[in-house]
């Protein structure tokens, strides 16, 4: 796969709407199969919706949208991690209870390397540049940040779906795809972005993985390709 396929990629998959990257979320997801497909939808929206209002939030409680800023602001530990990612073990960043947030350099110089490589490319345009990709991260982290301090009120910790009862018993569980599709909304509202930052999956998987990259791609369009026919079906 070579870079001008990238690019072709990354042209179509800025085009994707909120909705198909929802349910690309659920895809991967191993409660998905115990979601119906229309109160699935339902939480996709109210997922999105909860980004936007904490992103809000926060710009009104700081002052700011920058990430960094704010991070600094909630007390947060923002440190770059030195481990080395494998194609079977990819890894951009992550939230360690209590206060800590780990950046991943390892991907981020491969991207810078990449990025670089578009400067004479008519697609250039479409890359973000890596002070972006960075930026998006961490407000994705920052997310599941806000997840832990305000789990008796935010949407995404307050939404269960049952697993089994039995008599008295029961087992609720919280559904991993909703913290995600919120955490990407939040960041994209957060730095104004005008893509999903969802598309860091196969952006930064591709300087490991083309081929990983390249089937993350197939299975996005794909569902985008269902979900306007959906659209067509329920508009009819």
């Amino acid at each position: 796969m070579g870079e001008g396929t990238l690019g072709t990629m990354l042209e179509n998959l800025r085009t994707v709407d909120d909705r198909t990257w929802g349910c690309y979320a659920f895809s991967r997801d191993i409660l998905c199969d115990r979601i119906p497909p229309g109160k699935r939808d339902k939480m996709i929206y109210r997922a999105l919706d909860c980004g936007v209002l904490w992103a809000e939030r926060m710009r009104t409680r700081t002052g700011m949208s920058d990430p960094f800023k704010i991070a600094e602001d909630l007390g947060l530990d923002v440190v770059e991690s030195s481990q080395t990612m494998t194609e079977r073990r990819v890894l951009f960043a992550q939230f360690v209870p209590d206060k800590r947030i780990e950046i991943m350099r390892h991907p981020l110089d491969i991207y810078a390397g990449l990025y670089q490589k578009q400067a004479d490319n008519e697609q250039a345009v479409l890359f973000p540049t890596p002070g972006e990709v960075r930026a998006l991260l961490l407000a994705h982290e920052v997310f599941h940040y806000i997840e832990e301090t305000h789990a008796e009120e935010i949407y995404t910790r307050t939404e269960f779906i049952r697993l089994w009862k039995f008599l008295c018993f029961k087992n609720d569980s919280t559904i991993r795809a909703i913290g995600e599709i919120a955490a990407m909304s939040f960041a994209k509202t957060l730095t104004e972005a005008d893509y999903s930052p969802f598309i860091l999956d196969v952006l930064l998987l591709f300087g490991y993985h083309p081929a990983g990259a390249e089937s993350i791609y197939a299975d996005v369009m794909a569902i985008a390709n269902r979900t306007k026919i959906q659209e067509k079906v329920e508009t009819d």
